[in-house]
């Protein structure tokens, strides 16, 4: 080889050589960002525009600025001198309608997307000048007024005077033990304005709203006295409502269907009536509404019992206050209601607490005899009679047997156990008899059981209560329209 190619050979690998340094120097020295690469989100650029609104003269505003995301943008003034003919500017809005928020000139806002405001006009009144009366604004607070849960509803909106502000309903949740959510008030107290989430009034200055509650239904039982006729299209109908029973979950409403002669409706009529959800417990003040519960109740129709002369309806999770309505709509036409029943009024009795009876047997001597509509029939209804001869309390108070006695044909047909002044239907356990307490009116006892028994040459049979705590007591069967009674039986001093 040439000592000149030698040369050439030399100089292009000191060429490579010091390309490779240089390279290796620049990976050496340099980093991602100071070559301008971020692995960091992009960030969004936004412009605010001006609009004039309908004006027909001046102009708009321009706002040359391109805001990041976040940022704060300050409104700008009515610069370009805008003009509506018979409106006078009143400021901007995010809506041509004025339904978005207000900016005055000066306002900031966060800016989070590209953004229109539309110039904001007020009509000139006449006779006044040129100028416009003042518009005032106010806005609506909601309070949870005792709650211990959940957050009150916020409502950013504000409203011209005189413009129609629609309530807010329980989006918060709020809670508060022992009562539910029944709507809202102008005064904590309940002593001012009512609105149920939904309804609307016209705004006239700042106005707070309170939230209202009612007690939830405390365990126990409301007995009704007298108790409480349906009625249907305002005329009265067979069912009565005799009492509510509140046990854990569960509100219990006995329906009374052999109350002053009337028969009501079997458990198969109402089972028919639930089939179609057409039976609604509904809470007035509140407009909660609930079915029947489908399987709380161990019956033949799951939400539905008949037992000793009562329907049972049976609710789930009832959340209610104190006035309700309880309506069945099946067959058309006006519904037959129990209506504005109010479990705080002056006809809810509460059991009156007595002791158990003592045991032992009051035998009666003469018999007592039974009167039809209050008068004494002895020996003269068709020709027979029925008397109370024996009253047994046994196993510590526990049971009272009743012992009657027939003498005719024509009474025994009636009063023993399958006769139809005992039994109100053919479903079991189903009696037209009552035991009512005389000193605690509100307290009426059902049959357990009515049992035959033979003694001479008359007939008698025996009805069984249970728990009666009564003294002094009725004993009447409603039958026919007809009170068929043993009236003032004392087994006490």
């Amino acid at each position: 080889m040439k000592n000149t190619d030698k040369f050439k050979t030399i100089q292009k690998m000191a060429g490579i050589t010091a390309f490779a340094a240089v390279i290796g120097f620049l990976i050496a020295a340099c980093d991602l960002g100071s070559l301008g690469i971020s692995n960091t989100e992009p960030v969004s650029y936004y412009t605010v525009t001006y609009n004039g609104n309908g004006n027909n003269s001046g102009t708009v505003p321009a706002d040359s600025g391109n805001y990041e995301s976040g940022s704060s943008v300050t409104v700008l003034g009515n610069t370009g001198s805008l003009a509506r003919e018979g409106y006078i500017f009143i400021g901007w809005n995010t809506a041509g309608s004025g339904s978005g928020t207000n900016y005055a000139p000066g306002d900031s806002f966060t800016i989070t997307g590209n953004t229109v405001l539309y110039a904001r006009w007020n009509v000139v009144l006449p006779g006044n000048g040129g100028n416009v009366e003042p518009v005032s604004y106010y806005t609506v607070t909601y309070n949870g007024n005792g709650n211990n849960s959940g957050t009150a509803p916020a409502d950013s909106g504000n409203y011209e005077s005189g413009s129609s502000v629609t309530v807010l309903g329980n989006t918060g949740g709020l809670g508060r033990d022992g009562y539910v959510f029944i709507g809202w008030n102008t005064a904590d107290s309940g002593a001012g304005t009512n609105y149920a989430p939904g309804d609307s009034f016209t705004i006239t200055e700042k106005i707070t709203l309170y939230a209202q509650w009612d007690v939830i239904l405390s365990e126990g039982v409301y007995i009704f006295y007298p108790r409480i006729q349906a009625t249907k299209g305002g005329l009265p109908q067979e069912e009565y409502l005799d009492r509510i029973e509140v046990t854990g979950n569960y509100t219990k409403i006995y329906l009374n269907n052999n109350v002053n002669g009337g028969r009501g409706r079997t458990a198969g009529n109402w089972g028919s009536y639930l089939a179609r959800n057409s039976v609604i417990l509904k809470d007035i003040v509140s407009n909660n509404e609930y079915n029947v519960n489908d399987s709380s109740y161990p019956s033949s129709q799951g939400n539905i019992a008949y037992v000793n002369g009562y329907t049972v309806l049976v609710f789930e999770n009832v959340r209610q206050g104190t006035m309700f309505s309880l309506t069945n709509s099946y067959g058309g036409g006006a519904p037959s209601v129990f209506a504005n029943v109010n479990l705080t009024g002056s006809n809810v009795k509460a059991p009156v607490n007595k002791p158990a009876l003592p045991d032992g047997i009051t035998t009666f001597t003469p018999e007592i005899k039974i009167k039809l509509n209050g008068v004494d029939i002895a020996d003269t209804y068709s020709s027979g009679s029925c008397a109370l001869y024996q009253v047994a309390v046994s196993d510590n108070g526990r049971y009272m047997n009743i012992t009657l006695g027939v003498s005719s044909a024509f009474e025994y047909q009636n009063w023993t156990p399958s006769g139809s002044w005992i039994l109100a239907s053919s479903e079991a356990n189903s009696y037209n008899v009552k035991l009512v307490d005389l000193d605690n009116p509100w307290a009426v006892y059902e049959p357990m059981t009515v049992s035959l028994l033979a003694s001479g040459t008359s007939e008698r049979f025996v009805i069984t209560f249970e728990n009666v705590k009564a003294a002094r007591f009725s004993l009447t069967s409603y039958y026919g329209g007809n009170t068929f009674a043993f009236w003032e039986v004392n087994i006490g001093d």
